[in-house]
């Protein structure tokens, strides 16, 4: 797998992993009132790039299918960190990790 592949999978496999975690415990389908979740991510031209936004959406609401969940994604906030604490300890989390990536070896 290239470099590129893997950035490619790191950036959008890991946020959705996040965002999921997040919303596994929202109520199922019986409940009566359905969920809108609005994310909040850091602004970043590689994200854009990566068509991320659209991607997590799709991903967050094949969650919401297919585990019968009461929820849907529909709103995704793209917000300039410098002006939130917790995006910026995400997007300091997110970097370490990228980093500690660049070290590992996959087999070819």
């Amino acid at each position: 797998m290239s470099s590129s592949e893997m950035r490619n999978l790191f950036y959008i496999k890991i946020p959705e992993r996040l965002f999921y975690g997040a919303t596994r415990d929202l109520p199922s389908l019986n409940d009566d009132e359905l969920v809108h979740v609005k994310i909040k991510i850091d602004r970043n031209g590689e994200y854009d790039k990566l068509g991320l936004i659209e991607k997590i959406i799709e991903q967050m609401n094949a969650h919401f299918a297919y585990r019968n969940k009461n929820y849907r994604v529909n709103k995704f906030i793209s917000q300039d960190s410098k002006k939130s604490i917790p995006l910026q300890i995400v997007d300091t989390f997110m970097g370490i990790v990228k980093d500690t990536q660049k070290t590992l070896t996959f087999p070819k």
